[in-house]
């Protein structure tokens, strides 16, 4: 529930009055009124009017003014003049003012939801108390299947970690008037290979983070391996408060390609197909669930389909990519928004091209201000 200050009979008269009267910042009430108003020490900034006496209800619209009211000590109220679209009027001894609840005061109460998909600055708003701030890693990307003679095992690319997930609650006094908003951008998988090599590790994934000294951050997951006889390794997972999903490792010449782990992060993609030295197929491995968008979720994103998105949550990891005797190899799949890892390449035979791994999703940061 947002909380709104306010008071019953909030009514008091002026009797000093603002100096220079259009653009002074306190004023006083008669004697013992000021009790009667709010401490925004205690609730936050909020809003009054300021109503000459000889306005009527129809005339307010060209008479008064709204002010925020900063600070109250005894009698003295500190004022913000002219707030929401009002002019600053020339105030004196015997204006009312009056707490009542204003247009803008609905919407000046209710939380404040910033969200980054790339990095910039995030800026307080006034009269925020408290701010919740989630940070997603970006995940990796998978590493492409190896190519290779048929008379040789050849692995698939592994899948590439997930980004790891931090939460924090900060009181608005401890943050600055800005801060800075670091989001781990989408990386690319390994480039698929047509020559008897093995195949190319993706890249690792960005790091994400709020504040200007890094308050608050959430690793981006570890890049999936290229594809080789052994398989191609998997990622490791991005660490923070929750951590991401490792990838899968990529098939062999005597094992299926892994399904990757979930993650109270973001999952990490699965691994990719290969082919024995016999030049059977093995399956790819299914992208890891990202475990905090749903306890029951099997593993999803085989063969090489895109991991699931959970926006604004952690994604799922990408499926692995199939392998091919014949053909190129499949590539991995993209992963989840946000911070995914990408599925590993499947692998092929010589003269065709590898399957590539899959990218790594992007990160996110969310800021929610309480007033």
């Amino acid at each position: 529930m947002v909380y709104i200050p306010a008071a019953n009979f909030a009514v008091g008269t002026v009797a000093t009055a603002p100096s220079p009267a259009t653009s002074g910042t306190s004023l006083v009430l008669t004697a013992g009124q000021g009790a009667r108003f709010p401490n925004p020490a205690t609730v936050g900034t909020y809003q009054v009017t300021l109503v000459p006496v000889t306005s009527t209800p129809d005339t307010y619209f060209t008479t008064a003014e709204i002010v925020d009211v900063t600070a109250v000590a005894t009698d003295t109220l500190t004022i913000v003049r002219a707030r929401e679209s009002t002019t600053a009027r020339t105030v004196v001894a015997g204006w009312y003012v009056i707490m009542a609840l204003t247009g803008g005061g609905w919407g000046a109460r209710a939380p404040q939801i910033d969200v980054f998909t790339a990095s910039g600055t995030w800026t307080k708003p006034n009269g925020a108390t408290s701010v919740f701030v989630s940070v997603i890693g970006g995940g990796a990307g998978g590493g492409s299947g190896q190519c290779a003679a048929t008379s040789t095992a050849r692995g698939g690319g592994g899948g590439g970690g997930g980004g790891g997930v931090s939460t924090a609650t900060f009181r608005a006094s401890d943050l600055g008037a800005t801060e800075t908003v670091t989001v781990g951008a989408q990386v690319a998988g390994g480039t698929g290979v047509s020559t008897a090599v093995n195949g190319n590790a993706g890249t690792g994934g960005n790091n994400s983070s709020f504040g200007t000294t890094a308050r608050l951050q959430a690793k981006g997951g570890g890049a999936g391996g290229g594809g080789s006889t052994s398989g191609g390794a998997a990622g490791t997972n991005g660490y923070a408060l929750n951590t991401g999903g490792t990838g899968g490792i990529g098939s062999t010449g005597v094992a299926v390609g892994a399904t990757a782990n979930g993650a109270n992060g973001a999952a990490g993609g699965g691994g990719g197909g290969g082919l024995t030295s016999g030049n059977a197929l093995l399956a790819a491995g299914g992208g890891g669930p990202a475990m905090m968008w749903s306890l029951t979720n099997a593993a999803v994103g085989a063969n090489g389909a895109t991991g699931l998105a959970n926006n604004p949550i952690a994604g799922n990891g990408a499926g692995g990519g199939a392998a091919s005797i014949a053909g190129a190899g499949q590539a991995g799949g993209a992963g989840g928004l946000y911070g995914g890892g990408g599925g590993g390449g499947g692998a092929t035979v010589t003269g065709q091209l590898s399957g590539a791994g899959g990218v790594g999703a992007a990160g996110i940061v969310v800021a929610v201000s309480y007033f």
